[in-house]
């Protein structure tokens, strides 16, 4: 893991590199453990969209194993929120100028819908 160095940083005295919700959850070592070696599908990763997926396919039944080289949500989710808003990232106008107009139109209308944000 990348190490910041406090020494002239913007960061607090109490400024962690990780969640500060892991500092409240007991430590399960799963050193030895035996893990099963078929399922129905297998998720590398257990970010929102992995656990969100296994979730799901476990409520329809199907035999999940998810695999993951870190600690549960070690990546992008746990360092910037996994993108779970209803804000897409890229502009309108950066969206035209790689897809054209009536798509990047059309890619706005949907995630309005998809997150149930209301026009303006």
């Amino acid at each position: 893991m990348h190490s910041i160095t406090k020494t002239h940083t913007p960061f607090s005295s109490d400024y962690k590199e990780y969640p500060y919700w892991w500092d409240h959850l007991e430590k399960i070592d799963l050193t030895g453990l035996d893990i099963k070696r078929q399922a129905e599908v297998v998720i590398i990763g257990s970010g929102y969209t992995a656990l969100s997926t296994a979730l799901t396919l476990i409520r329809s039944g199907m035999d999940v194993l998810i695999l993951e080289a870190k600690s549960a949500g070690y990546g992008a989710s746990t360092r910037n929120a996994g993108m779970v808003s209803g804000v897409l990232k890229p502009t309108f106008k950066q969206l035209t100028k790689k897809y054209g107009s009536d798509d990047a139109r059309n890619i706005f209308k949907q995630s309005r819908i998809t997150h149930k944000i209301r026009p303006a």
